[in-house]
């Protein structure tokens, strides 16, 4: 996971919009957590200081424990199955502006997926494991999706590299947004989702809401 932060006012808009402040993106303080060996991470911080990145630099330890102050952008790229949800957690947490994620494995939904619970021709469906597979991705994506936009992100799934590459080549894009978010409705969204699949808890929620773990019914118990 990497977290950027700012020396100025962020605009995700301005960043991207092609106005020239893309240009002060060499100002950025960017933190890097990494979980490998002390001779990779020696290595990093080597290569980032070799090219002059003065403001890059890595730090010992995984997403979860990574403990970020305010961070204007948070990225994880292809952080393994439930490794995307602390980087979102993370994200939401440090009141991140920006939030992108290209999502890699997704066992955790997978494995509690019920086809004895699916209705109609689902189950059989989905009783042929690659799809099955497939299906848990969208899923999984799909709820991250939606407890992103609970958040208070206006919140983008989309394509971004040619599957001929990898065929991780999903990106999750939030950004923090003032609109009003009508929560009810995503809740009952995230509940019809989860009832459909007979799944019990998205790894996510445990993070967003750790009093309510394995809530029955999220909908009514979530006040905010």
């Amino acid at each position: 996971m990497l977290s950027l932060q700012s020396p100025f006012e962020f605009s995700p808009k301005n960043y991207f919009a092609g106005d020239g402040t893309s240009d002060a993106l060499a100002l950025l303080r960017a933190t890097g957590a990494f979980s490998h060996s002390k001779k990779d991470l020696e290595f990093c911080n080597s290569v980032a200081k070799s090219v002059d990145f003065e403001n890059l630099h890595f730090e010992q330890g995984n997403i979860r424990s990574y403990q970020a102050e305010k961070a204007d952008v948070t990225i994880a790229l292809h952080a393994c199955d439930t490794a995307t949800d602390d980087a979102i957690y993370q994200g939401i947490k440090s009141q991140s502006s920006l939030i992108i994620l290209s999502p890699c494995c997704h066992k955790q939904i997978r494995q509690q997926v019920n086809l004895t619970l699916t209705s109609g021709g689902l189950k059989d469906i989905l009783k042929f494991g690659i799809l099955l597979e497939r299906q848990s991705e969208i899923i999984t994506d799909g709820l991250r999706a939606l407890l992103l936009e609970l958040s208070g992100y206006e919140t983008k799934v989309f394509e971004f590299i040619s599957p001929e590459h990898t065929s991780k080549n999903i990106m999750i894009v939030g950004i923090k947004s003032d609109r009003v978010v009508d929560k009810d409705y995503i809740l009952r969204q995230i509940k019809e989702i989860k009832n459909l699949y007979g799944i019990k808890f998205h790894y996510l929620e445990t993070l967003l809401f750790p009093d309510l773990l394995l809530s029955p019914d999220l909908v009514q118990l979530v006040n905010y």
